[in-house]
């Protein structure tokens, strides 16, 4: 796979140094052991560093210099949202993000993570019917909860665009468009990100499925549902959009609302 200096790579950190010069995310089990074997000219190109495993040694990183962002992996919310507090004197000298799998029970890593002031990443994946209900309770606490003071995304940056009426799609906001991000395996071998993984060539657009060609949301979505299942049933995630979309219009209401009462 060609190389491409405008790419952003995650790669794990053994490979680290085989990426000097390109603009990476490190994943690592333990980001104290990292921090420490990095230069200073390292963290011009680094973007930032996943934590892996949430039970880990934090104590040198009460001493570190570096506010590198760190994205702490959440793939097993229930047993791992406690985890999360241990991170929480870190937040004011790290950006910090949660990254939360769609699993049953997310939801309780979602608000512990806000209430901790991380800005949290959904990893998506094709949701379940089942789980569907738990992601619109979600987006309400998202909408409506005085304590979210940073983004849920994919919430955030839709809500945003739909209500300024910009272009922004699902492949983007998830990190995993293959026009800017690439994987790197334990073993060196590079692929598409996330659900794309298994694709050599750009040739097919991901958008091109019968149910895409006819939907309201083809141009927020363009196809990201559709991975890798193409068989997957979009109904739920569509009234997770229309609602997203719902919310926009209030908020453009409210904001005209707001500045004809100040003229």
């Amino acid at each position: 796979m060609s190389s491409n200096s405008n790419l952003i790579y995650d790669v794990p950190a053994n490979l680290a140094g085989a990426y000097g010069g390109k603009t990476v995310k490190l994943r690592t089990a333990d980001p104290c052991t990292l921090l420490a074997l990095l230069d200073e000219k390292d963290f011009d190109s680094l973007v930032s560093i996943q934590v892996n495993d949430l039970d880990c040694d934090l104590t040198t990183l009460h001493q570190c210099n570096s506010s590198v962002p760190l994205e702490l992996m959440v793939s097993d919310p229930v047993a791992d949202f406690p985890l999360l507090y241990g991170f929480s004197a870190l937040v004011e000298f790290f950006p910090i993000r949660a990254c939360i799998s769609l699993r049953p029970g997310f939801s309780k890593a979602v608000r512990v993570a806000a209430a901790l002031h991380f800005s949290i990443k959904l990893e998506v994946g094709q949701p379940d019917t089942a789980i569907i209900p738990e992601l619109i309770d979600t987006l309400d606490f998202y909408l409506h909860s005085s304590g979210v003071t940073e983004p849920i995304e994919f919430f955030h940056s839709f809500l945003i665009a739909s209500c300024h009426g910009q272009a922004i799609n699902l492949w983007s906001v998830q990190e995993e468009d293959p026009l800017l991000f690439r994987y790197v395996d334990n073993e060196g071998r590079e692929s598409f990100p996330g659900r794309l993984a298994g694709c050599d060539t750009l040739a097919n657009n991901p958008a091109d499925h019968q149910d895409c060609r006819n939907c309201l949301y083809l141009a927020r979505c363009w196809g990201f549902f559709k991975w890798p299942d193409h068989d997957y049933d979009c109904g739920g995630i569509k009234d997770v959009f229309a609602r997203i979309e719902a919310a926009a219009i209030q908020l453009r209401y409210d904001i005209t609302e707001e500045e004809t009462t100040r003229a």
